[in-house]
């Protein structure tokens, strides 16, 4: 029986560099920083008083 070429099969032995980098880290905002801090210190707060 021949054995055939799996068409899903990913390939290890890639020469292409881009493919063995990390992927890019994601940027947050400094607006999106401060909204999830101010966030987090209102469930603070309302976790003491309750």
């Amino acid at each position: 029986m021949a054995e055939e070429e799996d068409p899903y099969a990913v390939s290890s032995d890639s020469d292409d560099e881009e493919s063995r980098k990390p992927p890019p880290k994601i940027q947050i905002e400094g607006r999106a920083n401060a909204d999830i801090n101010q966030l987090v210190r209102s469930i603070f707060l309302s976790s003491i008083l309750f």
